[in-house]
């Protein structure tokens, strides 16, 4: 019979019973990609209402929100943060078109509208040839508690597209 505090290093084997030494590096290898499974699931969590990634298609054009960022705002403002919205596009129609940060609007839950920092030289803006795609970057100053915001294409009157924005915690 064994003693029991030797047994804490044993483990059953599944085939014959007998009882083998337990691996520690093992373990130690088993608890460290669980942490990062957990850590995976809860980042996960807390974009699973956001509308990152999401493709919207509008006049043919494919539409994708890549990232959000928090910055520090460039106006000196103490209450507010720099929203930098890392988009995609796609031209898919037979004719040119054009995008730019000033189409897009920021609506937080109160229902105030911020558009595009007009201070900001970095706002994207082009003309996409047909089948050429673009990336660029919008800004816009938010109040700095904001949580979750509506991001809304509005190159006129109307409204042609919207996500739902889960605004991250971290800044740059």
């Amino acid at each position: 019979m064994m003693p029991i505090k030797n047994l804490a290093k044993y483990s059953r084997d599944k085939l014959g019973g007998t009882m083998k030494p337990f691996n520690k590096n093992l373990s130690i290898i088993f608890i460290i990609a669980l942490m990062f499974i957990l850590s995976a699931c809860a980042m996960d969590k807390n974009d699973e209402n956001s509308d990152i990634n999401k493709t919207i298609r509008s006049n043919k054009i494919d539409m994708i929100v890549k990232n959000l960022v928090v910055s520090n705002s460039q106006s000196g403002k103490k209450d507010t943060m720099m929203l930098e919205v890392e988009m995609e596009f796609k031209n898919n129609s037979k004719s040119d078109y054009g995008v730019g940060a000033h189409d897009y609007k920021v609506k937080d839950k109160d229902g105030e509208i911020y558009i595009a920092y007009a201070m900001e030289p970095d706002n994207f803006g082009d003309v996409i040839s047909p089948g050429k795609s673009m990336k660029g970057t919008g800004y816009y100053e938010i109040p700095k508690n904001t949580k979750n915001v509506s991001f809304i294409y509005q190159p006129k009157k109307e409204s042609l597209a919207e996500w739902n924005l889960t605004v991250p915690d971290r800044k740059r």
